[in-house]
């Protein structure tokens, strides 16, 4: 149970500093060294997700834990559980891993540093919550782009475009401040 509460508290990272306008990039060489372990433990966690609904179940039955009254509210059937339960995991697994990990290192160990990262797109359209985007190359899903980027400089790099960026950095990944076009 410990286990799912931490691979989901560090999956929500990423997640939880878009939403707060927190900008954070893993580092690339981290992102390729620990896309195998992030698999495995997003495999792990949507077992233990499973195996977890399946004890409360048969617990449920043995009258070991109160069963609840669902009237009026959506019951899932056993397959609907586990399939919401793996599906939720899955990513939830890999993010903690991949932007999690790396999130609060940089946060609690961080130092004034930088990076170079490679443009992916400088061109993308405004989204709701994130004004100004650039996206860089190597990055996963929630992890790959800085918002409210100065127009000037969007329409100074083209993809593949070499940038150096500023702020409170790791080897894990940085909290950007400043971007610098590289020649």
């Amino acid at each position: 149970m410990f286990f799912l509460v931490v691979i989901f508290f560090l999956g929500c990272l990423p997640i939880l500093g878009k939403q707060t306008f927190i900008q954070f990039l893993p580092d690339a060489d981290w992102t390729r060294n620990a896309n195998g372990v992030a698999r495995f433990v997003a495999i792990l966690s949507s077992f233990c997700a499973a195996a977890f609904i399946l004890i409360g179940r048969k617990l449920r039955k043995n009258g070991l834990l109160p069963r609840t009254e669902t009237k009026g509210k959506i019951q899932l059937t056993l397959f609907g559980q586990i399939l919401c339960a793996t599906l939720l995991m899955l990513p939830m697994g890999h993010m903690s891993v991949t932007i999690g990990i790396p999130f609060v290192v940089t946060a609690l160990a961080g130092e004034p540093g930088q990076a170079t990262y490679f443009i992916k797109r400088s061109r993308k359209p405004d989204k709701r919550r994130c004004h100004r985007p650039v996206a860089f190359e190597g990055l996963p899903f929630l992890g790959n782009e800085i918002c409210d980027v100065p127009d000037a400089f969007r329409k100074s790099v083209f993809p593949g475009t070499k940038v150096q960026i500023t702020g409170r950095a790791t080897s894990l990944g940085i909290f950007p401040k400043t971007l610098a076009k590289l020649d």
